[in-house]
């Protein structure tokens, strides 16, 4: 194993109480805050704790006295179908590992909620809407598994859109679609990372890409797919194929062309991206881009438990894996 790739020395409350010049039995009272520690030995502790990126760890205590290692899992919305179902992926592998669950979801709480719960984890995996820094900051060296994101610093599981899109420009165009529009959702200026692939594969093959953007501050919801219609047909009145964000878009999306009287797929074909079980209970049922939930929650298990036994870095190639989407033909498209 080079230099570079060997996992990185957890902080211990050893190396803390060297770098402040104080005893190992002062430092653990320091950190449990208890009476008869002066406020300048608590303040030469507390700098030492920063700078090594202290954090008391569960996992370790866990090694001493036998307990159930627990992992925070964040997730942006329950009522959204994809992070349920992730959830529900999630907490089945970390069973199989000997791991409890707590589930945090942005929505309800915001971002300041991950403060609180790395005090109560011993790793994290999760849509983290926070910057590389603030993960840094927030959680120390503390265990963190990334979803859908490459963070420098951090283990991360990646979503690769290329191989789906590609699969699903292939597939509208070989049925003789000209016309193929991408409804977006993203958070920040920029179109999503699904859209720019569309946008570029689509050059490729000598179209014109077209991407509305439909939500930007929240989930998308049907109402959004829906609500695009209208626009869509003013932008591009010869429509004759809609990719959604995801399935609830492409639902919204469908239904609404159904009620104007466009008949799918003959007149406009519909395709939603994560291939959730509710796309099989409309008509037509959805064609879809499929991204296996159960993969990407054994990866990161996989990980979690190697970054906390040592066995793997914090962050690096070793730690980064990639999962891609596969195009799951039925009748919308």
């Amino acid at each position: 194993m080079s230099p570079t790739s060997r996992p990185r020395k957890r902080a211990s409350i050893v190396d803390v109480a060297e770098l402040a010049g104080v005893s190992r039995q002062t430092v653990t009272r320091a950190m449990h805050d208890m009476p008869g520690i002066s406020e300048a030995t608590k303040a030469r502790v507390l700098d030492a704790a920063q700078t090594l990126r202290y954090r008391p760890s569960r996992f370790g205590r866990g090694l001493v006295k036998p307990g159930v290692p627990t992992l925070g899992l964040v997730v942006v919305d329950l009522t959204n179908p994809y992070f349920s179902q992730l959830a529900s992926s999630v907490i089945e592998f970390a069973a199989m590992r000997g791991w409890a669950v707590l589930v945090a979801q942005l929505a309800h709480t915001g971002t300041g909620t991950l403060s609180e719960l790395a005090n109560q984890v011993d790793a994290v995996v999760g849509y983290l809407e926070v910057s590389d820094d603030e993960i840094e900051s927030i959680f120390g060296d503390l265990p963190v598994v990334t979803l859908d994101r490459q963070p420098e610093k951090r283990a991360g599981i990646d979503i690769d859109f290329e191989p789906g899109v590609r699969q699903a420009l292939d597939h509208l165009i070989a049925q003789g679609r000209r016309s193929i529009v991408m409804l977006d959702s993203s958070h920040t200026p920029e179109h999503s990372a699904r859209a720019l692939v569309y946008e570029r594969l689509y050059r490729e093959r000598g179209f014109e890409p077209t991407v509305l953007r439909v939500a930007t501050t929240v989930e998308p919801q049907l109402e959004d797919g829906s609500a695009a219609i209208p626009v869509i047909r003013a932008l591009r009145p010869d429509l004759d194929a809609i990719i959604g964000f995801n399935d609830i878009v492409a639902i919204g999306a469908m239904k609404r062309l159904q009620s104007e009287g466009t008949r799918v797929p003959d007149d406009c074909a519909v395709m939603g991206i994560d291939g959730l079980p509710f796309g099989v209970i409309v008509t037509p049922e959805l064609t879809t881009l499929h991204l296996d939930m159960r993969e990407m929650a054994a990866h990161a298990m996989e990980l979690v438990v190697g970054i906390s036994d040592a066995s793997l870095p914090l962050a690096g190639p070793e730690v980064e894996r990639f999962v891609s989407h596969s195009l799951i033909v039925r009748g919308s498209a």
